[in-house]
């Protein structure tokens, strides 16, 4: 928006927009640096935290400082239909982590409480990145209540949609 100024001799005058324009573009542009540098000193900082915390578990693990050993056990596919649409397809590979030792039949009791909430989801749920950070967490919650907290955690190997 220009800005009429009217001079001495009666005629106007635009001018102050392109300072304005100028100022104002300056402006933005200096809080947009300084909010990219905030977000990325603060996500840097967190990221070398995790850095530092996976190196003090691979030192301590190769020192032989580690209480507990992890023990793997790959679950049987699951191949099913999803709540709805009928005509969607999943498919789902799985290893379940163990604290101490593997147990079987809780592994069977976790591979079917897998398959019951495999059928409930629809496929919109498990969408994008959240959608399927949800779905892992609920399998772990799943598989630590089953196991009665002997399943450390939910390998996801293959997650497959048709």
């Amino acid at each position: 928006m220009a800005i009429a100024i009217e001079d001495k001799t009666g005629e106007k005058k635009k001018g102050g927009s392109a300072v304005v324009t100028g100022i104002v573009f300056l402006a933005l542009t200096a809080g947009a640096v300084g909010a990219g540098w905030f977000l990325g000193d603060m996500l840097g900082s967190e990221a070398s935290a995790a850095k530092a915390e996976a190196a003090e578990a691979i030192a301590g693990a190769e020192a032989g400082e580690h209480e507990s050993s992890l023990a793997l056990l790959p679950l049987p596919a699951i191949t099913t239909a999803l709540a709805a649409p009928a005509d969607v397809w999943a498919r789902l590979e799985t290893t379940l982590l163990f604290e101490q030792e593997v147990d079987e039949l809780v592994g069977e009791a976790v591979h079917q409480d897998i398959l019951a909430f495999l059928r409930t989801i629809k496929p919109h749920q498990i969408e994008g990145a959240s959608g399927y950070r949800h779905f892992k967490a609920d399998l772990d919650d799943i598989a630590r209540i089953r196991s009665d907290g002997k399943v450390k955690g939910v390998l996801i190997r293959t997650l497959l949609f048709e």
